[in-house]
């Protein structure tokens, strides 16, 4: 009996122990349905992820008008510090449409799609199991 009760409250103290949980801090941007806006042919915008932190991912959307070539870019400060780092290209409707991974000596990423029907909208996602880095997107 005092077995079952040593190993119970062994594996209660677990979560304690493994940090933070997976978006506790990441707020709204952490959920497709939530994600923060960013427009063609305007600044991008800058913000950072911490999967050390809880704040492991943020979705952005573009909404493309025109038809034609679009191309979107990811700059990641310090690629070197996430780790299970991932960058990823989703349709209007979440399908994800492209995925690259990110390499700790390549702090750029870029999609690029053909539009012609519009108008259509596009997802953005990063996602980091730990580490953090500040990024940029437009």
């Amino acid at each position: 009996m005092n077995q079952r009760l040593a190993l119970a409250l062994a594996l209660a103290t677990l979560p304690a122990c493994g940090g933070m949980q997976w978006d506790s801090a990441s707020g709204g941007d952490a959920m497709r349905d939530q994600a923060m806006g960013l427009f063609v042919n305007e600044p991008g915008v800058t913000d950072s992820v911490s999967g050390d932190e809880g704040d492991n991912t943020d979705w952005r959307y573009v909404d493309v008008t025109d038809p034609g070539q679009v191309t979107i870019v990811f700059s990641v400060d310090s690629p070197e510090r996430l780790q299970g780092g991932i960058v990823s290209l989703h349709d209007e409707f979440g399908g994800q449409l492209d995925r690259l991974m990110v390499q700790k000596n390549q702090p750029t990423y870029s999609f690029s799609r053909d539009v012609k029907d519009t108008p259509t909208r596009f997802f953005l996602k990063l996602s980091a199991e730990s580490g953090r880095s500040v990024y940029s997107v437009g």
